[in-house]
């Protein structure tokens, strides 16, 4: 068993908070700050249910509290894939070392910041596709259903596809 000092329990703790604290004005956070927190104390196997379980109650509050802001149309392939993509990656999730979970998760996690420092904006009109909302919720499904990590995907294809505008 492993023995978790005041500091490493505080640690932890705050990781958390903040994680829910970015969630809450941003939509994502938990993946992107708790898990590689946590992923210092603990395997990523022990980890990644108890924030991706943090991640569904905290996206039921946002999603009841913004339903009003939502378009259907853009979200309904979108969640459909992701419902999907989750189903497939927790399988995924059960046969994956935990030594590639915390390299593919470095990864995922520097790919995405190098992403939002040099993307400068969509320079097109968008236009819907469902099957394109439908895959990129299945990529983001999956990633979730690995790593807990599902939002930093969609947002990277929201920010490269849809003007402010659409949504």
């Amino acid at each position: 068993m492993i023995e978790i000092t005041l500091f490493s329990f505080l640690v932890m703790s705050f990781a958390v908070f903040i994680a829910q604290f970015f969630k809450g004005f941003a939509g994502f956070g938990p993946a992107l700050i708790a898990v590689p927190v946590l992923s210092l104390f603990f395997a990523p196997k022990d980890i990644i249910p108890l924030i991706s379980l943090l991640n569904v109650i905290g996206g039921y509050y946002l999603g009841y509290k913004e339903r009003k802001n939502f378009n259907l149309k853009l979200i309904l392939p979108a969640m459909s894939g992701m419902v999907t993509g989750s189903i497939i990656g927790a399988n995924l999730f059960i046969l994956v070392n935990n030594v590639y979970l915390k390299k593919s998760l470095g990864f995922i996690i520097i790919a995405f910041s190098i992403n939002l420092i040099l993307y400068k904006g969509i320079q097109k009109k968008y236009i819907f596709h469902p099957k394109r909302e439908f895959l990129a919720g299945t990529i983001s499904g999956t990633v979730g259903g690995i790593f807990g990590i599902s939002a930093p995907i969609l947002v990277i294809y929201i920010k490269r596809s849809v003007s402010y505008t659409h949504l």
